[in-house]
């Protein structure tokens, strides 16, 4: 199964797999302040993204499905079908993940927050 990086607020906790953003405090650096900033917009967009994806595939919205593997199966379906409408409706060109090739990987939370931070 591939690797799946989630972004969180500053409710939930730092993990390999869910960056948050660093505590917002007066002093906080630059590069803080720049990777909070960009999370935030991540964040934004993801989200967009699924509002856009539930109103395209409305079903999504009253899906009652016990099994997590199958809602992830059943989303992963929409996402395609939505991103086929999208290359048939409109040209967009791909964009190459350049954060996968930069960024190395680390094996724990702070370590890989630090290294998108510095990175952004």
């Amino acid at each position: 199964m591939p690797f799946i990086l989630q972004t969180g607020d500053t409710a939930y906790p730092l993990t390999r797999n869910l960056l948050k953003p660093y505590a917002d405090r007066a002093d906080n650096s630059a590069t803080i302040r720049r990777y909070n900033k960009k999370l935030s917009a991540t964040r934004v967009i993801v989200e967009n993204a699924n509002a856009r994806l539930k109103n395209k595939w409305r079903r999504l919205k009253k899906l009652n499905v016990l099994s997590a593997e199958r809602a992830r199966l059943i989303v992963r379906a929409c996402i395609v079908l939505h991103n086929l409408v999208l290359y048939h409706d409109t040209e967009v060109p791909p964009t190459p993940d350049t954060v996968a090739r930069v960024i190395p990987r680390h094996n724990d939370a702070a370590g890989k927050r630090d290294a998108i931070s510095t990175f952004l």
